[in-house]
């Protein structure tokens, strides 16, 4: 089984089911420094499992390392996404190594590195260095990798640059299956995604929007149909909508559902 957390705006917040179940949260560091009510919330909210996000999919970039260490002071989470670059595999490395040394040995708190690359060498290189470091708790596989092209590969999966990615990285035998794996968001239709990614016992967890950004369209996720994602990152302040909530919480079942599922 993965847990989901799924990403609302501030304004659903109350909605979310993780606090009653499994009670897994991914926070975005942007949203803690920007929005007094989405700060309140996480940092009140101390029955549950939360996971800090530094913002740099949402905002072409990780936040600088003097904002992420004042959104750890925030909220307090169990665990926090080290500084990573698209695509990027030096500029992820050493964003990730300087602030490992930033907060130093002592500080009580589970690590995530996020590996990059251009090609699938250099994203399996990176793999390599956060599954080696004795300070990194877990990996983060992101979204950036779902669609087959982006890393030169080519595959008959729907959805299936992530489900490849995963493929190779189980036969090139560095995989570290004792460490946590994460699935950062989803593209289209990841509900398939999820679903065949279930096989995979060392994918604990995975976020996404697109429970709310469809029903912010009025679309229901149905079990079996794809749907195309819209590409929308400024969601957060959205106002709340009655027949949005509704779609919202039946668009999350679908997605809690697809992870609880073995293919």
């Amino acid at each position: 089984m993965i847990v989901i957390a799924h990403i609302v705006p501030t304004a659903y917040l109350e909605m979310l089911p993780q606090l009653k179940t499994s009670r897994f949260h991914m926070i975005l560091a942007h949203m803690v420094l920007q929005d007094p009510h989405y700060r309140a919330f996480y940092r009140n909210a101390t029955d549950c499992y939360k996971l800090l996000d530094n913002s740099a999919f949402e905002l072409g970039e990780a936040l600088d390392d003097n904002a992420l260490c004042r959104a750890i002071l925030e909220v307090q989470p169990d665990e926090f996404v080290l500084p990573d670059s698209m695509f990027n595999t030096n500029k992820t490395k050493t964003r990730s190594e300087n602030f490992i040394q930033r907060l130093g040995e002592a500080a009580n708190i589970r690590l995530m590195g996020v590996p990059h690359g251009a090609t699938l060498n250099e994203w399996i290189h990176s793999y390599g260095f956060f599954a080696q470091h004795p300070r990194v708790y877990s990996i983060g596989i992101g979204a950036a990798y779902c669609t087959p092209s982006s890393l030169g590969m080519s595959c008959g999966h729907y959805n299936g640059g992530r489900r490849s990615l995963l493929e190779n990285l189980v036969h090139s035998r560095i995989l570290n299956d004792r460490k946590p794996h994460d699935l950062l968001g989803f593209s289209h239709s990841g509900h398939f995604e999820i679903k065949a990614l279930t096989q995979y016992p060392w994918l604990r967890s995975a976020d996404t929007s697109s429970a709310y950004l469809l029903a912010s369209m009025g679309i229901h996720i149905q079990i079996g149909k794809p749907y195309q994602k819209p590409a929308k990152k400024d969601f957060f302040f959205d106002p709340f909508a009655e027949q949005t909530s509704i779609l919202l919480q039946d668009n999350m079942e679908v997605f809690d559902d697809a992870a609880r599922s073995h293919s």
